[in-house]
């Protein structure tokens, strides 16, 4: 049995997916917790001597926009002593102010099979991130908290797939029609769901498609006219494919986790010739 020389690491809100690697192949893969509060990393990654841990997601050592989504002068820079542990910076724009942690990996991991992308990638989650790339540069991108107020507004929606995709659609069209609309399109479904005892598929449909509608308004600019990939988890995919299809947005998709696995073999090949 192979013996792992690096790990590769990616923060995922409240734990950390661990692939133990040797050279590009995965031995095994794992899932531990993750204090957000405390940023202790576990003993199974800081105890680790045998080879780097390339971790991403942590939002350490933010770039500038323009930037290559992983740096290779980051890399060249660390010494010996640091590169046991190799956080993967995060990018940031100051106007309008956004951050990403953990996406520019995924960009990363999908321009490395996708070498001539030109266009847009929307990686949805907790937080969705519309980026432009070019070039094999991210240019500029936009952050929607959509996923956290979805998961606050309508808790459990992410144990199924099951949505009613007409009424996803109409609250969709109706909101990107009054997008200053959305906050009492909101307290509506609330008074509804009392009133009605709307059932859950049906309340969480039309939270999704306030939300994702207004959010589809506002990055317009991002999606109109451009080729756009979409990269995330299977449920958040579901999801904003149904949105983008409604508005006849071209699009193809690739999984989350294997972007990020792909980038951080990426950010190890350009790190190996300084170990």
């Amino acid at each position: 049995m192979s013996v792992a020389d690096w790990i590769a690491a990616e923060r995922q809100g409240d734990q950390l997916c661990l692939w133990d690697m040797s050279g590009q192949d995965v031995i095994t893969k794992r899932i531990c917790p993750y204090d957000p509060e405390s940023k202790t990393l576990p003993e199974e990654v800081t105890g680790f001597q045998r080879g780097p841990v390339v971790i991403s997601g942590l939002g350490q050592d933010w770039r500038p926009v323009p930037a290559t989504p992983i740096d290779k002068k980051f890399f060249k820079s660390m010494d010996k002593a640091s590169q046991l542990m190799c956080p993967v910076p995060g990018l940031k724009q100051d106007q309008p102010a956004a951050v990403m942690a953990g996406e520019e990996t995924r960009i990363a991991g999908f321009l490395s099979q996708n070498a001539d992308w030109d266009g847009v990638i929307c990686l949805p989650g907790a937080q969705t991130v519309w980026a432009h790339v070019s070039a094999g540069e991210v240019v500029s991108f936009q952050c929607f908290a959509s996923g956290q107020l979805l998961a606050a507004l309508a808790p459990g929606w992410s144990s199924g797939d099951i949505w009613d995709a007409d009424v996803f659609q109409a609250t969709m069209d109706k909101v990107q029609s009054r997008p200053e609309a959305l906050a009492s399109g909101l307290a509506q479904v609330q008074a509804e769901t009392v009133l009605t005892r709307m059932p859950p598929v049906a309340r969480h449909s039309k939270v999704a498609g306030l939300l994702i509608g207004a959010e589809l308004a506002a990055a317009k600019p991002y999606w109109l006219g451009q080729q756009v990939a979409l990269i995330g988890a299977p449920a958040w995919r579901a999801l904003y494919a149904m949105a983008l299809a409604h508005q006849g947005v071209p699009f193809v998709e690739a999984d989350g986790a294997e972007m990020a696995l792909a980038g951080l073999v990426a950010a190890h090949a350009q790190l190996s010739d300084r170990l």
